[in-house]
């Protein structure tokens, strides 16, 4: 297709191809742009260099042949003469015998003389606009109608955007003046360059392993394209108005890694490149705000030929360092209006350009639509990730930004799970699960059917919705079309329900949950993915319910009411003598039954750490859990190393064969747990949770204090006996210095310790210490923080949660 196209101007411009010639598409506009074409839907734009020809070419297609007025959303550029470059428009291959003229600067409505209609067939059509390189058309789109006045395209949304620009310019030419270049932010606010302090951050095991940002607002910035020979000098200058400072880019439109130059105004706020091109190709000319989330306006001049004359410009952006080790995805969604990606490469202020992208392509089953996506494996470190607005017409809007996410493995459990869909939010973990993530929560690992649930009930559905009634969602006015959470199930021939996940998105909590649903398959890592990209036998069978949340104004996750003081974790532990009895019985077990129950144990355990699943039964449905099992109940007196294991925090491994090997005789006694212990408020308040965990920690301690009398006559007080602690046991100091934010503990044992740090928005900032083993004694961490923000401090101790709200001044 190409080489026709190129033949066709080739004959129909009388020359030769020349050299190179390159096309790039700059645009599929998918049906999410048909408001632009009018009568017509425009498809595609694409940019062409051959020869002495420069275009910007528009697919359309109208429902029936006939004779169409049309018009353009252009900018042209200014002659040296103080005139405007006058275009060429080709319909279908043959060039019309009038021009496009504009007298005047800036993006407008560009039309054909008003007695000029072309003719279109039905279906697709081709419409070019064709000036000489080194500028290739700046056109954004096209409009077809069968009458002028319809036409026409309204300029209303982008006069009053460039009125507004003008007037923040004006007001604020004094403090643009006095911007420092070594302002230090990573968020996104006025008067800050994107330069930040580095941190070092533990990507082991946190809430998130990526950087976010929610509801950004972006604008449209300044760019256009140059046709550019090897070894051809060219020289662009910019002058900022106002005394606005800014950032001048050029960069190759293939391979900006290869060839990207950046200079940023100087104190006179002028700025200028002068390269040496070494490669033939289109080039991208951008120019940018200096400041992070401010607007102004400059000129451009290119090679004193071509002038553009106040120029919009604007910058968003995040720093975050993408390293070569692996691919990436950064990416837009949740968009209003139309995000455009750009990555900037180098720690310096200002970078280079390395990748960019605007309307990501349907590699996989999502649709991305207006969305900007990134996946990509850099071949030098990146530093920010930069927003804009695609095009002018459209010159403002919102969108949630994710950046360093990479791919997820998850595919390899859901057959209808696309490789290009999946993307990693956190990695493995067998803490939490799909329920608990489900209702914002990462500190324990919840399936309401279990027996020892506190939400258990008779009816599965019911247990659900207690847990999720716990969390603020309920079923009620629950649709496809509203839900926040999505509750799985594999349905048989008669109806009948085998539970098996759940899944969230955006709106169910205070977290993060990427482009479309996410989930957290058993023990894996967590996964963004499309809806229903989990459907099939082979994985989690079909979404049967829905639930949305019972109010707006609190999406807290269960961490954050921790450290607001209005929920507690309630956790049970062995005291000293029963540990003592524990340790005694396990060491009456002859060395051949520990070895064997050892090996079949760590086979299960494996078994759970790669599991997609979270209902202990269905994962228990394997042939390394009948053999454990099988022996279990050949050698009865393992079970003590059952409770030792459940003693020193195993999850399911460890609960599921106590459960298989006692419930049959004591399933009484958990119920008298499980009913003593249901989710309650105590006398002060406070929302107590129990953890599954928990209760069959409790449930062990009866079985004890049947099996050993000692324990019954031994004159305990209930305190002592009960083992209970909560969440926020554990005290420790936090204060802020020069060297930023120090966390100070002291540890009356050795203990596993993880002490991680959360924004309010949900963004993971940094891990201190995780899962690492620690002395007796005191421990003090120093984390460099953002002043003015606030943060839990989340401190975990042998699998404690203990969790504080802290305001940085």
């Amino acid at each position: 297709m190409e080489k026709i196209y190129s033949a066709v101007l080739a004959l129909l411009f009388g020359f030769c191809v020349p050299a190179f010639s390159q096309l790039i598409v700059e645009k599929n506009y998918y049906a999410s742009h048909q408001e632009l074409g009018g009568e017509a839907v425009i498809t595609k734009c694409e940019k062409k260099a051959d020869g002495e020809k420069a275009v910007t070419s528009f697919e359309v297609e109208v429902r029936r042949s006939g004779m169409y007025y049309i018009s353009f959303w252009l900018c042209p550029a200014r002659l040296g003469n103080g005139g405007f470059v006058n275009y060429e428009v080709a319909v279908n291959g043959s060039i019309l015998g009038e021009k496009l003229t504009p007298t005047s600067g800036g993006w407008q409505c560009v039309s054909l003389p008003d007695r000029i209609m072309v003719e279109l067939n039905e279906g697709k059509n081709t419409i070019a606009v064709i000036g000489k390189i080194p500028d290739i058309p700046n056109v954004e789109h096209v409009r077809v109608a069968l009458t002028k006045e319809k036409s026409l395209i309204d300029s209303s949304e982008y006069d009053k955007f460039k009125a507004n620009i003008v007037k923040e310019s004006h007001a604020n030419a004094d403090k643009n003046a006095v911007i420092s270049m070594t302002a230090d932010s990573d968020t996104i606010s006025g008067n800050t360059s994107l330069l930040t302090r580095s941190t070092s951050v533990n990507y082991d095991d946190p809430l998130y392993n990526y950087t976010y940002r929610i509801g950004i607002d972006f604008q449209y910035t300044f760019y256009t394209w140059l046709v550019l020979i090897k070894d051809e000098q060219v020289n662009l200058q910019t002058t900022g108005i106002d005394n606005f400072r800014h950032v001048l880019e050029l960069f190759r439109s293939f391979s900006p890694e290869d060839c990207s130059w950046s200079a940023v105004s100087d104190i006179s706020c002028t700025a200028s490149l002068n390269v040496t091109i070494p490669h033939s190709g289109l080039y991208y000319v951008r120019v940018r705000s200096y400041s992070n989330a401010r607007s102004g306006l400059c000129n451009l001049n290119v090679n004193g030929v071509n002038h553009y004359d106040s120029i919009p410009l604007y910058s968003s952006g995040v720093r975050c360092l993408q390293d070569t080790m692996m691919v990436y995805n950064t990416f837009t969604c949740h968009s209003t209006s139309d995000p455009r990606l750009w990555i900037e490469e180098g720690a310096d202020i200002p970078g280079t350009i390395a990748a960019l992208n605007d309307d990501y392509g349907t590699h996989g089953d999502f649709f991305w639509d207006k969305n900007a996506r990134i996946k990509k494996q850099y071949s030098r470190p990146v530093h920010a990730a930069l927003l804009s607005a695609y095009g002018s017409y459209h010159p403002a809007g919102k969108c949630d930004l994710y950046i360093k996410c990479p791919d997820s493995n998850a595919m390899s459990g859901f057959t209808n799970l696309q490789s290009d869909d999946a993307i990693q939010s956190s990695p493995s973990s067998g803490i939490y699960n799909c329920i608990s993530w489900s209702g914002g929560i990462t500190s324990y690992w919840e399936w309401p059917p279990s027996y020892a649930s506190s939400f258990y009930s008779p009816d599965e559905l019911t247990a659900f919705d207690n847990f999720y009634a716990s969390r603020g969602l309920t079923r009620v006015g629950a649709t496809e079309g509203n839900s926040v959470v999505d509750l799985w199930a594999y349905v048989d021939d008669y109806g009948n329900r085998n539970y098996s996940h759940g899944s969230v998105r955006k709106g169910a909590d205070g977290n993060a949950h990427g482009y479309d649903w996410e989930s957290k398959p058993g023990g894996q890592m967590r996964t963004f993915h499309p809806r229903y990209a989990l459907e099939g036998d082979t994985g989690y069978g079909e979404v049967v319910e829905h639930y949305i949340r019972t109010t707006t104004d609190n999406t807290a996750t269960l961490e954050e009411e921790i450290a607001n003081g209005t929920a507690r974790i309630e956790y049970v532990d062995f005291d000293e003598q029963e540990r003592e009895i524990i340790s005694q019985e396990i060491g009456k077990i002859d060395k051949w039954t520990m070895s064997q129950f050892n090996k079949l144990y760590s086979r299960w355990k494996a078994v759970t750490h790669v599991t997609i699943f979270s209902n202990p039964q269905k994962i228990a449905d394997c042939q390394e859990y009948k053999e454990v099992l099988e022996f279990c109940k050949s050698k009865p007196e393992v079970i003590y190393v059952l409770y030792h294991r459940l003693a020193n925090g195993d999850g399911i491994s460890a609960t599921e064969l106590i459960g298989d090997l006692t419930f049959d005789e004591h399933l009484s006694l958990m119920e008298k747990v499980r009913n003593g212990n249901m989710q309650k408020a105590g006398k002060d308040g406070i929302k107590t949770i129990r953890p599954m965990l928990s209760n069959y920690v409790a449930y062990v301690k009866e079985l004890l204090s049947m099996k050993h009398p000692e324990l019954l006559r031994n004159s305990r007080s209930y305190d002592e006996a009960s083992g209970i602690s909560y969440s926020n046991f554990a005290e420790y100091d936090m204060a802020w210095s020069a060297d930023g934010l120090t966390v100070r503990f002291t540890l009356d044992k050795s203990a596993e310790v993880s002490l991680n740090l959360v924004d309010l928005k949900g963004n993971f900032v940094c891990s201190a210490v995780n899962k690492k083993i620690l002395g007796k004694g005191t421990h003090s961490y120093c984390l460099t923080l953002e002043k003015n923000r606030q943060y839990l401090v989340q401190l975990v101790i042998d699998g404690r949660v203990n969790v504080k709200k802290i305001m940085v001044n």
